[in-house]
């Protein structure tokens, strides 16, 4: 079962239990009702059922859990990872591709060198721009640009860009 990430529990909303969840998923109708893996930092996995989602504003969302009655269980939940399965979202081929399904992507120069990960996804008024951190957990900044981006296998979980030297550098510190 392929699973795709919601996004991470960072916060409580109210007494009641609903929780602020960080994530760059948009289309919350698809999920309510649904259930979720809650992943904790500690390995422990819940499932969860998703009773209402309200859209907080800059990557933000408030999660009421059917399971989750109060304050102090949405704290048992605190920074978990959540999930869903991916089917119920549709499929990459038929054209449903979220933001988050670039989250984690391997980011790979054109002479197949790798050159980080996709750790956070950038919003801007001309283009999205991919923060990539490299193997120092420096950041790369790659715009998402076809001027840029060659290549996007979701399957191999491989990005493959063309990108000047100078992008590549433009972050990383100056002293050795």
């Amino acid at each position: 079962m392929e699973l795709f990430y919601l996004g991470r529990i960072n916060g409580t909303h109210h007494l009641k239990g609903t929780v602020k969840v960080y994530s760059f998923f948009e289309d919350v109708e698809k999920i309510i009702n649904n259930k979720i893996i809650a992943e904790k930092s500690n390995g422990e996995k819940k499932i969860l059922t998703i009773n209402n989602i309200e859209i907080g504003g800059d990557k933000l969302l408030y999660v009421d859990f059917e399971e989750i009655k109060n304050k102090t269980e949405a704290l048992n939940i605190m920074n978990a990872k959540l999930y869903i399965r991916r089917d119920i979202l549709g499929t990459i081929e038929d054209g449903n591709i979220y933001q988050s399904d670039y989250i984690g992507l391997n980011v790979y120069d054109k002479e197949d060198n790798l050159l980080g990960t996709i750790e956070d996804i950038m919003e801007t008024a001309a283009h999205d721009i991919f923060i990539i951190l490299d193997e120092n957990n420096e950041e790369i900044m790659i715009p998402n640009v076809e001027v840029f981006i060659k290549k996007i296998d979701f399957y191999n979980n491989k990005l493959i860009v063309d990108i000047p030297e100078s992008l590549k550098n433009i972050n990383k510190s100056e002293e050795k």
